[in-house]
C-alpha cells in the first residue's frame, strides 16, 4: 500500500495509492472485502451473481480525499485483473447458469473484458470466448459476447428458446 499526504494538516488533498494482489481469493466472500461505496454497482453484481469460484486478484486503485475528507473520496483510478476457475455464474435470470467457468477478465474505470476458457451450460460445453462491457460510466452499456461452444443440438436450442432471451 503506498499512500501520499501533500500539505499541512487535512487543508490539503490526501492521495492514496493501493496496489493490491491477492491469492485463492472466493468470490462468494469477495463482497466482505470489497468496501460497499467503492464501485457499487459491479460489486452488487458480483454479490447476486456469482456463487462459486476462487480468483487471483490484482488492482491498481488511486483515491483523492479533498481536504482529508473521507466522505468526499474521488476515485482517479480503479483498473485491475481476476483469473478465476470454477466459477458459477448467473449471469442474465432465469437463464441457467454457467458453471465450472475459467478465464480472465480485466477490468477499468471505462470497460470490463473477460476471456474464457472453459465452462458448462446446460448440456453446452464452453470451449472459449470472449466478453466486452463497455460504457460503465453510461446509463445503459454496451455488452458484446462471442464464444464457441459444443453439445447436443437439443440442448443449444433449448437455451435459445429461454423466454429472456426473446427467441
Amino acid at each position: 500500500i503506498d499512500g501520499v499526504h501533500a500539505g499541512a494538516g487535512m487543508t490539503e488533498d490526501m492521495r492514496i495509492g493501493v496496489k493490491l494482489t491477492a491469492d485463492d481469493v472466493s468470490l462468494a466472500d469477495l463482497p466482505r472485502y470489497w468496501p460497499p461505496k467503492v464501485k457499487p454497482n459491479p460489486r452488487a453484481w458480483i454479490a447476486n451473481h456469482v456463487s462459486d469460484g476462487v480468483a487471483r486478484l490484482e488492482a491498481d486503485v488511486a483515491l483523492t480525499l479533498p481536504g482529508g475528507d473521507p466522505e468526499a473520496t474521488i476515485i482517479d483510478q480503479f483498473a485491475g485483473t481476476v483469473a478465476g476457475s470454477g466459477l458459477t455464474v448467473h449471469y442474465l435470470d432465469p437463464l441457467p447458469p454457467v458453471e465450472a467457468a475459467a478465464g480472465t477478465a480485466h477490468f477499468t474505470r471505462e470497460e470490463f473484458t473477460a476471456d474464457f476458457t472453459a465452462g458448462r451450460i446446460q448440456g453446452l460445453q464452453i470451449d472459449g470466448g470472449s466478453l466486452r462491457i463497455s460504457g460503465m460510466h453510461d446509463p445503459d452499456q454496451i455488452i458484446d459476447i462471442e464464444g464457441k461452444l459444443h453439445g447436443p443440438l437439443s440442448e443449444a436450442l433449448a437455451l435459445l428458446d429461454n423466454p429472456r432471451l426473446g427467441y
